[in-house]
């Protein structure tokens, strides 16, 4: 009830504009922030600003914090020397060709009798794609 009546009597009745009302509320709270009769009404709302003030100083610290690591302050072009200079250069030789096995494209058979029981059936049966061509038999070899 104090607040509508401090607001009565700061601001004119032709103020409907809820924004305009609320900044000149924040305003009326820290430039009448050292007043005693302002200070019990207004102490959670210039608590709130001052939080507000706080959280903005800290992001702002943050995030030139962060730009500052990855070098976005800088020109582009000392930027990638920075950045890249501070790579660890590793070198990698080329791996030799490995011995694939099974090699692709075979079909593999583990003993004489299996092959001699689809052989035919791998020559002259039924290919579910008739696009795909026959693989050549490979004996399983153990190691």
């Amino acid at each position: 009830m104090q607040l509508y009546t401090i607001l009565q009597k700061q601001f004119s009745p032709q103020s409907s504009d809820s924004k305009k009302l609320f900044s000149d509320l924040i305003l009326l709270a820290n430039t009448s922030r050292n007043q005693e009769s302002y200070n019990t009404i207004f102490a959670p709302l210039v608590h709130s600003i001052q939080n507000l003030q706080n959280n903005k100083s800290r992001y702002r610290q943050k995030r030139a914090l962060l730009s500052y690591n990855n070098y976005l302050r800088l020109p582009p072009d000392k930027r990638d020397n920075e950045f890249l200079s501070s790579l660890p250069a590793l070198a990698l030789s080329k791996l030799s060709k490995p011995v694939i096995y099974p090699p692709p494209n075979h079909w593999i058979y583990e003993s004489e009798e299996i092959q001699a029981l689809w052989q035919d059936h791998r020559l002259h049966g039924k290919k579910p794609d008739s696009t795909l061509r026959r693989h050549p038999l490979l004996k399983f070899e153990e190691n």
